[in-house]
């Protein structure tokens, strides 16, 4: 009997296997050993990957979830922070799982994961599935006639004839190489490290940064390089890391530059050696974000990285191997819902842009800098939302219109920043001007609470900003928040 494999233990393989083996289909899953422990990029998940993780995966992988309640931006002489919600608040949405899930909650939903234990937990538990054939073996070779895949080789000299082919092996795109699928990057070549530090106290009184993402753009004159760092906290750890041109740092060392990104947080008032003293190993790589032209055949389906990869402030990559995962069953009853995958995904592209536009443009100089970058960022979500929607079988009326809705709201909110930041960009959006970098984390007290605290902090928020673009030197224009 033919049957479908998956090329590659990588998450997204893991996912996809977990999907297949729901719905009852045996496969095949051509992977590696057991990952080990060291530190995983791609720990912060979007509003998409957040609601797939907290109503699709099993229940046990749920030890691994952090509450992701802000993002947050030091930019220049600006500290901007846009706030899903409180700091204590549930895990998951009370609403998941439970028809179309409203904007509010979708955005309230996102999650941090621990993927070193997480990685771990989701291969033991594709590796014990009795659908799921787990074969630690190498494709050496790749037979096809009119783009459909007849024929797999492994390093034992196996043959496969399979039903349909899933490529996980991430940028090396195995199977896309095969089919003569090309590659177009998208930046300039990075070079990327990162590790995590441990130690830290799990506390209620812990400081704001340690319940979001939090990403730091490093400049020359401050931090003596041009680059962008995130932080990632996941309880008694943070999860770190600095991405920067390849080609003007060919000389620093791994660990100078892990201690630059230290540097660069300690200089805006964020003490990581102190609070989280002991260091994880330093991993280091370089890349380039990339797309290529197609993403599926006949029989087969380039997933989540293996088509395509996007600047990792956008919390994406687990987002492009859960919608693969989602689909996977039913793409091999219509194989044509490839292109609807392909469809999805490169909707991203457009934030991929958006966020290079910050991260390689100019240093924000005012408040409003920091309102306008988030106005572009959330105007985005309601198309991504409804992209995830459409991907979900059925034709459920309730969700056809919810995803309508969504799209015209964020086609709306991108040609206007005034417009989003008035229909709901004040009550999430936090942005002050500091020009003393040491002083910045201070800039932020406590967590706002929400509701009427929000509606009544927006009425003041609507002068401060048009006051701060005024002194900016920038008056309001149309597609200023387009990505």
């Amino acid at each position: 009997m033919s049957y479908p494999v998956i090329v590659g233990s990588s998450v997204t393989g893991l996912l996809i296997s977990q999907s297949l083996s729901r719905a009852g289909i045996r496969h095949i899953l051509l992977g590696s050993p057991r990952p080990g422990e060291d530190p995983r990029l791609g720990e912060s998940m979007n509003e998409t990957a957040s609601l797939a993780c907290s109503t699709v995966l099993h229940p046990s992988l749920r030890a691994f979830y952090f509450p992701k309640s802000h993002i947050s931006l030091f930019n220049g002489e600006v500290l901007s922070r846009v706030q899903f919600d409180r700091a204590d608040r549930d895990l998951v949405p009370t609403s998941a799982g439970q028809g179309p899930t409203p904007y509010r909650a979708a955005v309230k939903s996102t999650l941090h994961i621990d993927r070193v234990p997480f990685d771990q937990a989701l291969y033991d538990l594709v590796h014990a599935d009795a659908l799921c054939d787990f074969r630690e073996r190498l494709c050496v070779d790749i037979r096809s006639e009119h783009d459909r895949i007849t024929a797999l080789t492994l390093d034992d000299g196996t043959v496969l004839e399979p039903r349909y082919v899933f490529d996980a092996t991430g940028a090396r795109a195995v199977i896309g190489r095969a089919m003569g699928v090309t590659r177009k990057a998208t930046s300039s070549r990075q070079r990327v490290v990162w590790t995590r530090m441990h130690g830290g106290e799990s506390c209620e009184a812990a400081p704001w940064w340690r319940h979001g993402t939090n990403l730091v753009k490093l400049d020359l004159e401050t931090d003596g390089v041009d680059a962008i760092a995130w932080l990632i906290p996941l309880g008694e750890r943070v999860s770190i890391g600095i991405s920067l041109n390849a080609d003007t740092v060919k000389d620093e060392s791994d660990e100078a530059l892990s201690d630059r990104m230290i540097d660069a947080f300690h200089r805006r008032g964020i003490d990581l050696r102190g609070a989280f003293p002991t260091p994880d190993r330093i991993l280091s790589l370089e890349h380039d974000y990339g797309i290529r032209d197609r993403a599926h055949g006949a029989n087969w389906l380039l997933a989540g990285a293996s088509f395509m990869q996007v600047w990792f402030p956008s919390s994406s990559g687990m987002a492009t191997s859960l919608a693969a995962a989602e689909l996977a069953p039913r793409l091999l009853k219509q194989p044509a819902l490839g292109e609807q995958y392909a469809n999805t995904m490169r909707t991203y592209q457009r934030f991929h842009r958006y966020l290079a536009q910050m991260i390689d443009g100019p240093a924000h100089r005012a408040s409003a800098h920091g309102m306008d970058f988030w106005s572009g960022w959330l105007a985005d979500i309601p198309v991504r939302m409804a992209e995830s929607f459409d991907l979900k079988p059925g034709l459920d009326p309730r969700r056809l219109a919810a995803s309508k809705l969504m799209r015209l709201v964020s086609a709306t909110c991108r040609r206007s920043a005034s417009l989003q930041l008035f229909l709901w960009g004040f009550g999430f959006i936090r942005s002050v001007h500091q020009p003393t970098h040491a002083k910045q984390t201070e800039a932020f007290g406590p967590y706002r609470l929400h509701h009427l605290q929000v509606t009544a902090g927006m009425l003041g928020l609507w002068p401060r900003y048009y006051a701060s673009r005024i002194r900016a030197g920038r008056a309001p224009s149309r597609n200023t928040t387009a990505p």
